[in-house]
């Protein structure tokens, strides 16, 4: 077990989202893919090949299938700023390299 730092947000959520403490460590752990979400926070995350091969290890295919889909996002300092379960357009706005000023919330 680690000792992971939550904010009273990330807390918030992830009672709301049915992430459960557990989940939050594995994901933490298991985590195969960080994007950079603003300045001072990354988002991670896990891939499929990272699930198919916690299932080849041992992993409960139920289990990692709770994990499909989760995101952390984390602040440099290392504690947990929210929890989301994110698909489709939102989530491709975790994975995107190449941010534009008025996502930030900057006037272009």
């Amino acid at each position: 077990m680690t000792n992971l730092a939550m904010t009273i947000h990330a807390a918030r959520r992830a009672q709301q989202r049915a992430i459960r403490r557990p989940q939050i460590e594995q994901l933490f752990l298991l985590s195969d893919t960080s994007s950079r979400v603003d300045r001072h926070l990354s988002a991670l995350r896990l891939s499929r090949s990272a699930l198919q091969e916690a299932i080849a290890d041992g992993m409960p295919p139920a289990e990692a299938d709770r994990l499909a889909g989760r995101t952390l996002v984390l602040a440099d300092d290392g504690a947990i700023v929210t929890l989301a379960h994110l698909h489709g357009s939102k989530s491709r706005a975790y994975r995107r390299r190449d941010r534009r000023a008025y996502w930030k919330g900057a006037k272009a």
